[in-house]
C-alpha cells in the first residue's frame, strides 16, 4: 500500500507560497529562487520577514499570519500549483491513497475537477491541521484496514507529518526533495525516533523505478 503526501511531494506549492508571502510583504527584490532558499532555511515565515524587516512590529506578523491562514487555500491561489506526480502512471496504481493536511477540504475537490483529476478525490483522506504527529496517528488507527498482515505500507512526502510516520516498524518511509522542507535536514533533526532507515529521492516519480507496488 502507498500512502503519498499531496502538497510539495505530487504537487508543486512553490509559486503558491511565494505568491501568498509576498502578495502581504510586497519585499522588493525578493524573487522565488530566493524565497525558496530563505524557507529551506528559515523554515517559519516570521523568520523570512524579521530577515528583511528586524525590527517588524509583533502585530504585523499576527495580522499576515491571518492573512496566510484565509488565503493559501484560496481558489485563486491553488492554481499556482504545478503537478509533479505523472498521473499516467498514478492511474495505473490500485493501492495506494493520498493522505494530506488541509483546512479547505471542498476547494481540494474543486481543485481536482478543475485539473480533471476527479479520480483522486475518492483516493483522498483529508486531515486538519493539528500536530506533527497528526498522519501517524490516523495511520495507526488505520493500519488494520489498510494493508494484509505482510504487507509493508510505503510512505512518501515531504514533511515531518510524513517522515514520523515511519515510527511504525512496518512503514517504509521516502521523502522527496521537490517540498519546503530539506529533506536530510529533517532526518537528522528526528534520526531518534524512526524505526527504520529512510530515502531521499529527487522527485515522487523515481519511486516508481525502485518499488513494485503491491495490486
Amino acid at each position: 500500500m502507498g500512502i503519498f503526501d499531496l502538497d510539495g511531494t505530487l504537487l508543486g506549492v512553490w509559486k503558491r507560497y511565494y505568491a501568498v508571502f509576498n502578495s502581504w510583504w510586497k519585499i522588493e527584490g525578493l524573487d522565488i529562487s530566493t524565497f525558496v532558499s530563505l524557507k529551506r532555511d528559515l523554515v517559519k515565515d516570521e523568520k523570512i520577514v524579521r530577515s528583511f524587516y528586524p525590527h517588524i512590529d509583533e502585530t504585523q506578523i499576527v495580522l499576515y499570519q491571518e492573512y496566510k491562514r484565509k488565503n493559501l487555500e484560496n481558489p485563486e491561489f491553488l492554481k499556482l500549483d504545478e503537478l509533479i506526480v505523472n498521473v499516467t502512471t498514478l492511474k495505473s496504481l490500485h493501492r495506494f491513497l493520498i493522505l494530506t493536511v488541509r483546512q479547505n477540504a471542498p476547494n481540494l475537490y474543486s481543485e481536482f475537477k478543475r485539473r480533471g483529476l476527479d479520480f483522486l478525490i475518492e483516493k483522498t483522506v483529508v486531515l486538519q491541521p493539528a500536530d506533527r504527529l497528526v498522519k501517524y496517528r490516523w495511520v495507526l488507527e488505520n493500519i488494520s484496514t489498510l494493508s494484509d498482515c505482510d504487507e509493508k505500507i510505503t510512505t512518501v512526502g515531504d514533511s515531518e507529518t510524513d517522515l514520523l510516520v515511519g515510527m511504525m516498524g512496518q512503514v517504509e518511509t521516502y521523502l522527496v526533495k521537490t517540498g519546503l522542507r530539506d529533506p536530510y535536514r529533517l532526518i537528522e533533526e528526528y534520526k531518534d525516533q524512526l524505526t527504520s532507515p529512510v530515502r531521499v529521492l529527487e522527485t515522487v516519480n523515481d519511486l516508481f523505478a525502485l518499488l513494485k507496488m503491491n495490486e
